[in-house]
């Protein structure tokens, strides 16, 4: 693919929502030769596509182009993870992948470190607007379900198998953890496992599977996945959506927003559930099991009372210590008092996301 063009899908996704890394010497266009180079035909089709989903009939004719040879460049460009689609060829939406590009698409068949080095050293001079104060959160814990109780009540989007649940109809995938597949590359993994773990939905989903980074499920599997990562101890991370298309099971040691957290970043707390802990003085024992599994590091023991001390600020909400606990009701979850009402789509939230850093190009009020 020719420079200009390169350089031009390059600008083209810095007036997304989330806008496109930029490189140390502004040669992040330099990603679309390695990382899944494309031929010039397809590079002018990316350059133009929206980052909501667009009917290929309204699409052709805005692009001003025949439907029967939008197809084959749509698809190609699906191949390589760069375009979603939701629904047929012929009658389906499709939409730039608007975040992060060249992030999920590296999924453990497509990663070697000289690729892992590459990206890593070519987008990560933006600054990163997406976790200041004022930006609505793009990624949020989803916390253990049978931590919550019973009688709280809850919305569809805050328990895992809820939002397993809605999906209705649209595929579910499996993949591999990128960030625990990304450590290994670079020889820093840890115990957490890594294959089929993280999970995909609806344009998402069906993304990955055609593209080759991920294994279509059934809804019962995708419960087995989330089992499998709860008694790994990991934490599940889903978009900041309702209706949701992506569900993460995470580690401490290799998460972005959890590491962000333990380092104390201020703003990386937006990563916290809708609940909190509980502590009953009376019945806690000291007995520390809390403060081994916490992945916030948010529990400590106050050795004079010989006590566990959870630090809110730093807490996440994902309940593990509630499970953790060996005496019943020592350690219970409650919802707080100022909890985020999340959108009900993707498309939702990226016109927020797209209000609050000022990239509204794509937004425009009718």
């Amino acid at each position: 693919m020719r420079i200009e063009i390169a350089q031009n899908i390059v600008e083209h996704f810095h007036k997304m929502p989330f806008g496109f890394g930029r490189g140390p010497d502004n040669d992040e266009w330099k990603v679309m030769e390695k990382v899944f180079p494309m031929t010039d035909e397809e590079g002018q089709v990316l350059s133009q596509l929206m980052p909501y989903g667009e009917h290929i009939d309204d699409l052709a004719e805005r692009l001003g182009r025949d439907k029967n040879e939008l197809i084959p460049l749509l698809d190609s460009l699906i191949q390589k993870l760069w375009v979603g689609r939701e629904g047929t060829k012929e009658d389906g939406h499709y939409r730039a992948i608007s975040w992060l590009p060249g992030v999920w698409e590296l999924q453990v068949k497509h990663y070697t470190p000289e690729l892992l080095e590459f990206y890593r050293t070519h987008l990560i001079s933006e600054p990163r607007t997406d976790i200041t104060a004022e930006i609505f959160p793009w990624f949020r814990v989803v916390p253990r379900e049978y931590a919550v109780p019973y009688n709280v009540e809850v919305l569809p989007s805050e328990l895992l198998s809820h939002i397993i649940e809605d999906t209705g109809d649209e595929p579910i995938a499996v993949l591999d953890c990128m960030c625990r597949t990304a450590a290994k590359l670079r020889g820093e993994s840890c115990d957490a496992p890594r294959d089929d773990i993280c999970m995909m939905f609806g344009f998402l989903a069906q993304t990955a599977i055609e593209g080759g980074a991920g294994r279509a499920i059934t809804k019962a599997e995708a419960m087995k996945v989330g089992k499998r990562a709860q008694d790994a101890g990991l934490v599940h991370q889903a978009c900041t959506v309702a209706h949701n298309i992506a569900v993460c099971s995470c580690c401490p040691c290799h998460c972005g927003p959890l590491q962000a957290l333990l380092s104390g970043f201020p703003q990386a707390i937006d990563v916290q559930s809708n609940f909190e802990p509980v502590l009953s003085m009376e019945l806690c024992n000291g007995c520390q099991s809390c403060i081994k599994v916490c992945p916030a590091k948010a529990i400590t023991l106050d050795r004079k009372n010989k006590k566990a001390v959870f630090d809110l600020g730093r807490c996440i909400g994902c309940g593990i210590c509630v499970l953790s606990c060996p005496i019943e009701n020592a350690v219970t979850l409650k919802r707080k008092e100022k909890v985020v009402t999340y959108p009900r789509t993707w498309d939702d939230f990226l016109r927020i996301r797209a209000q609050q850093t000022g990239r509204t190009e794509f937004y425009k009020e009718e």
